[in-house]
């Protein structure tokens, strides 16, 4: 073979595979976890964008139908020991040349990854901030947001090392945690992996499908635990069951998490007035599509960024009253998409669902500017290609 030809052949040869081992340690299996979500979404972007894809998920965890032509899928040991089994199997099993994405909720378990291969083999996705110890009382005197809390403490990820760190997270609030360990590189990507059309469900057959008549309806998903604030939103929503037209309050309650002796005997108080709508675990997309307003009311920054409900909302061209905690109100646009209150500020936030539950075509036009701005820089498109690029980075390294 003539130089020629062999030059030839080489600029003609494929490009070798863009292939990532996407991990993720958490001690229960996925399927019924926010981090389930977000993984399966990570992995059905990135096989989207021509990556050889495969998962590191704790045992017992379901792959969905729409994973469907992963590379593989790896196993550990959950439970309280599971992180020596997740550590052994990364270093068992991830190949040489192979990009590893680490998705964890706590920066401070980036030790783990660092542990089994290194600093420099790939990068990280941090799903929820650091906490400080004054978040605590805010959160609950519970063993688990305790547990939460001491796990989060800033001071943990100050006795890392970050300098050949390459991050990922969804806010600037996270971001300004991260810069001040002085990492390799931090990236903010506030869309998730979510298609455009995810919410593409009317809001008039979402109700058909709900049986819900046409009242005003405020809805809440997600777990009773009091780090998602629904005490808060109990008390906003009985200072407005005195009000002409009252609203109804729609909850989708996971099963997750218990409410205090005072604040349940409210719930059975609103639920005897007839205002009260609960439809337990339930299609999210119908449920938000239904719903005339969605109210989050987190007390603290210490839930997921960004929280995966507010984005479905968008999607499914609802409004959201939400608090301006942590890196919340950087994904709010109060007045166009929603409503940002202080946090544990029940008359602010009854005050805002009035607002918006008062003149419903104007709390629509604010669900139609949630959902083109989900369309346009929140969903998986533009997800997809920041999540590329960084990995890109990471490969070229």
């Amino acid at each position: 073979m003539s130089a020629t030809s062999t030059h030839q052949a080489r600029v003609s040869a494929p490009p070798p595979p863009r292939r990532v081992l996407v991990s993720a340690y958490f001690p229960l299996p996925l399927n019924l976890e926010g981090v389930g979500t977000l993984l399966f979404g990570l992995a059905r972007c990135l096989m989207a964008a021509g990556w050889q894809v495969r998962l590191l998920v704790p045992a017992e965890t379901r792959i969905p139908d729409s994973c469907r032509g992963l590379d593989g899928v790896l196993f550990y040991r959950g439970g309280a020991a599971g992180w020596l089994s997740y550590v052994r199997a990364l270093r068992r099993h991830t190949r040489p040349g192979e990009t590893v994405l680490w998705v964890e909720n706590n920066p401070n378990l980036a030790w783990l990854g660092a542990l089994a291969l290194g600093p420099a083999r790939g990068g990280w996705y941090f799903y929820t901030p650091l906490q400080p110890l004054g978040l605590l009382p805010t959160l609950g005197w519970t063993r688990q947001a305790v547990f939460h809390t001491l796990t989060k403490l800033p001071l943990w990820s100050r006795l890392q090392g970050w300098r050949r760190r390459r991050c990922m997270v969804a806010t600037r609030h996270q971001a300004r945690q991260l810069e001040g360990f002085h990492p390799a590189a931090v990236t903010v990507n506030p869309a998730v992996p979510l298609p455009a059309d995810y919410g593409s469900t009317a809001r008039g057959e979402a109700r058909r499908r709900l049986g819900w008549d046409d009242r005003p309806v405020a809805g809440y998903l997600g777990h009773f635990t009091p780090a998602k604030g629904v005490p808060a939103l109990l008390h906003a929503f009985a200072r407005l069951m005195a009000a002409d037209a009252a609203p109804v309050l729609a909850l989708a309650h996971s099963g997750g998490g218990r409410l205090g002796r005072a604040d349940a005997a409210l719930l059975d108080t609103l639920r005897a007035s007839g205002r009260v709508r609960e439809v337990g675990v339930t299609d999210p997309a119908v449920f938000l599509a239904a719903c005339d307003a969605v109210v989050l009311p987190y007390p603290s920054a210490s839930i997921h960024h960004p929280p995966l409900v507010l984005l479905e909302s968008y999607a499914a061209s609802t409004a959201v009253v939400t608090t301006d905690v942590g890196g919340i109100g950087e994904l709010v646009r109060p007045g166009a998409t929603g409503a940002l209150v202080p946090p544990g500020d029940e008359a602010a936030l009854a005050a805002a669902l009035q607002r918006l539950l008062a003149d419903l075509p104007a709390c629509h036009a604010q669900g139609r500017q949630a959902n083109a701005h989900f369309r346009d820089h929140w969903s998986q498109e533009p997800f997809t290609t920041a999540l590329a690029d960084f990995l890109l980075q990471e490969k070229r390294r």
